[in-house]
């Protein structure tokens, strides 16, 4: 199951009322799958908190905004395509981040994170930052 929004205007007055509506529509949709089939577990609403936190520091960090989609246990992953590979970071709700960038020439970076390790941001977003500009 994947839900994707289309990329706000990277205006950053309205980056975050933008952002919040979103995450919204993105949600009830989530919601309504839920519904229907119960297989698909419900996010916590603390997945949206934590995605507003990353996304917003994803945006000033001048990386390009994900792709976003839920996945059926109930957290939602950010995705790139780059030419070269994939990166994705997946947020549970819980204030941790998993993330994994990987090219096709074997460049590959993972771990777990939680969200308010700030040296895991000056780490990893110049990292994803730089997988953009190959």
């Amino acid at each position: 199951m994947q839900l994707h929004f289309d990329s706000p205007k990277r205006d950053g007055g309205s980056f975050r009322h933008s952002i919040q509506r979103e995450l919204t529509v993105l949600r009830q949709q989530a919601e309504k799958i839920c519904v229907m089939d119960s297989a698909v577990a419900a996010a916590p609403d603390s997945v949206c908190n934590d995605a507003l936190f990353l996304l917003e520091i994803l945006f000033h960090s001048g990386n390009p905004i994900p792709d976003l989609s839920w996945t059926e246990y109930g957290s939602l992953r950010f995705k790139w395509y780059l030419e070269e590979g994939t990166t994705t970071m997946e947020l549970h709700g819980d204030g941790v981040v998993n993330y994994k960038a990987s090219t096709d020439d074997a460049c590959q970076v993972e771990g777990v994170c939680a969200l308010t390790n700030g040296a895991f941001l000056q780490d990893f977003l110049p990292t994803l930052n730089h997988l953009f500009r190959r």
